[in-house]
């Protein structure tokens, strides 16, 4: 038996129907304040693509990249880009030398572009893998930017939170 509101002519399945809209919206604002991570495995030449952000604008909480194999000697500064949809890279960070980078060393930024990609003293441990300052991007391309193509291994983490319904790090 099917109920009707006097007032509009409405019936149970239109309040369902409503309801169920309800918990998508619901669904939808959870997944939109969600702080996730995302991984990215990536050798050291020039330039390598790390992660696209796509859907809307999302937050950078955080960004460690993780030696995996060591970098081999030789000069070659490292800095991260970002390049937004149809726009220009610009430095995330002031290029540091990463060159003979052991294996289990960590590499993070601060969020301040004038600041040098810090490299850890210790293996395995960085003291803040917290931006200070927030870094808040549009859809487009994440790079490792590399003044040498050399060998190494680099696992990359990031760590962000969508700004925007739908926004995504891949």
């Amino acid at each position: 038996m099917a109920y009707t509101d006097l007032a509009n002519g409405a019936t149970n399945a239109t309040y369902r129907a409503k309801i169920n809209e309800a918990y998508n919206r619901i669904d939808l604002i959870n997944t939109a304040t969600a702080r996730t991570t995302a991984k990215k495995t990536a050798a050291t030449p020039v330039t390598q693509n790390l992660f696209t952000v796509s859907g809307g604008a999302v937050r950078i909480l955080s960004i460690v990249g993780h030696i995996t194999t060591a970098i081999a000697a030789g000069a070659n500064n490292a800095k991260l880009v970002y390049t937004s949809t149809g726009g220009a890279a610009v430095d995330l960070c002031a290029a540091a030398d990463i060159a003979g980078m052991a294996i289990r060393k960590l590499l993070t930024i601060t969020g301040i572009a004038a600041n040098a990609i810090a490299l850890s003293a210790a293996e395995g441990v960085v003291v803040s893998a917290v931006a200070t300052a927030p870094i808040i991007v549009t859809p487009g391309i994440l790079s490792l930017n590399c003044t040498a193509g050399t060998t190494g291994v680099i696992d990359w983490y990031i760590q962000w939170e969508p700004l925007a319904i739908g926004a995504t790090v891949a």
